[in-house]
């Protein structure tokens, strides 16, 4: 466990702990959906909040599957989330630096889960097809 929490720690930038921190309550996260935008070839990716999702939120992603995929495979933490902007958290960057944007057609999948003094919560799992340009 002491290992567990230090590595979650580790994946959001922390400084690990040498005296196992009280295990936190964890709330739901605020954050509904993932939604995928094409602009005139501008890919976009955003998760939908109701709310500020709490500080050291984690975020993973897997490469773009084929649209049929119902299940994501191989993900890799690419970091925690920004703040919201008018109701929607820019995963944008963070993806297409891991991944490149993915092509028209595919399916991306990505999960997010609470990190509270490297506690980690259950992952909310969401995918969203990239659309043609609009």
């Amino acid at each position: 466990m002491f290992t567990k929490v230090n590595c979650a720690l580790l994946a959001i930038g922390e400084a690990p702990v040498s005296v196992p921190p009280a295990e936190p309550a964890l709330s739901p996260l605020p954050i509904d959906a993932l939604q995928i935008t094409n602009t005139a070839g501008a890919i976009a990716l955003k998760l939908r909040t109701t709310d500020a999702p709490p500080e050291g939120t984690m975020l993973r992603a897997g490469a773009p599957q084929n649209s049929g995929c119902r299940r994501g495979v191989s993900y890799r933490v690419l970091g925690t989330l920004n703040t919201p902007s008018n109701g929607y958290v820019d995963i944008t960057s963070a993806y297409t630096g891991r991944f490149g944007a993915p092509a028209v057609g595919k399916r991306v999948f990505d999960t997010v889960n609470p990190n509270v003094n490297g506690y980690e919560g259950i992952p909310l799992v969401f995918s969203a097809r990239v659309p043609v340009a609009a």
